[in-house]
C-alpha cells in the first residue's frame, strides 16, 4: 500500500487517514490547546493522540504514525485483438 504523507488540512476536512500500517483512523478532531500532541482520533476503538504534523512519537518513528489513506483511481481501456480495430 503506497501512503501519502499526512495533510492536517485534508485530514480535517474529510479525507481517510490511516495509520503507516494500514490501520483506519476515524473521529479525527484537533482541539485548540497547548499541548504538543492536539489531534486526537479512534483507531480500534481506542483514542490515540498525536502532533500536527501526524506523529505518535515526536522523535521517532511509530505504528501509528498518521498517512493520508491512498485514492483508488478507476480507469477504462478499450481493447481490441488483432483485427478488431477500427
Amino acid at each position: 500500500m503506497k501512503l501519502r504523507e499526512f495533510d492536517l488540512e485534508k485530514a480535517l476536512a474529510g479525507d481517510k487517514v490511516v495509520t503507516r500500517d494500514g490501520r483506519d483512523v476515524t473521529q479525527l478532531t484537533l482541539f485548540n490547546i497547548t499541548a504538543s500532541e492536539p489531534l486526537v482520533a479512534v483507531v480500534e476503538g481506542s483514542l490515540r493522540r498525536w502532533t500536527k504534523d501526524g506523529s505518535y512519537w515526536e522523535e521517532k518513528e511509530s505504528a501509528f504514525d498518521l498517512f493520508m489513506a491512498p485514492k483508488t483511481v478507476k480507469r477504462w481501456v478499450n481493447f481490441y485483438s488483432e483485427g478488431d480495430a477500427f
